[in-house]
């Protein structure tokens, strides 16, 4: 039971591993791997001692080792580099892909109940804007009125660009 609840934890919170850790393993196993072929044995034990450890998927290790190991290479910098920003890029996309798949767990609430707030009063979205309006505040009643104005009757007019052309110029009328 143990392992299933590290396994679900694992599975939402994703890898536990820092920069300097992951590069590190990876440098030294790459190093392993190069200087003792025959003991490839022991570099896979460890490798699975990290990956248990810190929760990393075997296959994003072995493609981190890759790309590490092209680095080292001639003009090893710019593949690498090259192949680190197509990921970048197509990482977000495929992640998007798989998440929309029916994997995740959705929120299928149902509608909230409508609850009065503890002081008595309104929900500031269940008000109306126009609830709040003081006609007494001159200023306030001054604005309305040069909306109404301007607003007319809300009928929508297709602008026309012969009738008045646009000014471009950045100049305040």
């Amino acid at each position: 039971m143990a392992k299933e609840g590290k396994e679900v934890r694992a599975a939402f919170d994703g890898p536990d591993v820092d920069h300097d850790e992951l590069i590190g393993q990876i440098e030294a196993r790459n190093r392993e791997d190069s200087e003792r072929a025959s003991s490839a044995g022991e570099s896979r034990q460890k490798i699975g001692q990290f990956l248990d450890e810190t929760a990393m998927n075997s296959k994003a290790f072995a493609w981190c080792r890759q790309i590490l190991k092209v680095g080292e290479k001639a003009d090893g910098q710019n593949k690498a580099m090259d192949i680190i920003r197509s990921l970048e890029t197509a990482l977000p996309m495929i992640k998007n892909h798989v998440a929309g798949q029916g994997s995740m767990e959705m929120d299928l609430d149902g509608p909230q109940e409508e609850t009065a707030s503890e002081d008595g009063e309104d929900d500031p979205q269940d008000v109306d804007p126009g609830d709040h309006v003081d006609d007494d505040n001159e200023e306030q009643a001054e604005f309305n009125d040069e909306v109404d104005a301007v607003m007319g009757d809300d009928t929508v007019v297709p602008f026309n660009p012969a009738d008045e052309p646009l000014d471009f110029s950045g100049a305040a009328e």
